[in-house]
């Protein structure tokens, strides 16, 4: 299973940048805005503007905990959970939930 899914995600995963304990490395993921119930517009504005105040889903081979950041597409996140996904026994990608990094340290 494992096989298949890293091929899947070096095929169509998009390109991402990680710092984990202080050091950057480049990897693929997916990564989708999670949407919700109460969400009926993914922002609020501030006094610098319109803030993109959604999380989103990351899935990717790389441990990804709470606090590591990612930075994909000019956009920077900080992971606010983690965890290994299993198929039987074998480890079989990484799930996290991420934020917007400014929204991460408030």
């Amino acid at each position: 299973m494992n096989n298949i899914w890293f091929d899947i995600l070096r095929r169509f995963g998009q390109p991402v940048r990680l710092r984990r304990d202080g050091l950057w490395s480049d990897s693929s993921a997916f990564l989708q805005p999670l949407r919700d119930r109460r969400e009926a517009l993914p922002g609020c504005v501030s006094e610098l503007g319109w803030t993109d105040a959604r999380r989103w889903l990351y899935l990717g081979r790389d441990v990804l905990r709470e606090n590591a950041v990612l930075e994909w597409n000019g956009l920077r996140f900080r992971a606010v959970s983690g965890r290994a996904v299993f198929f039987g026994k074998d480890l079989c990608y990484w799930r996290a939930v991420l934020e917007p990094e400014r929204e991460a340290l408030a």
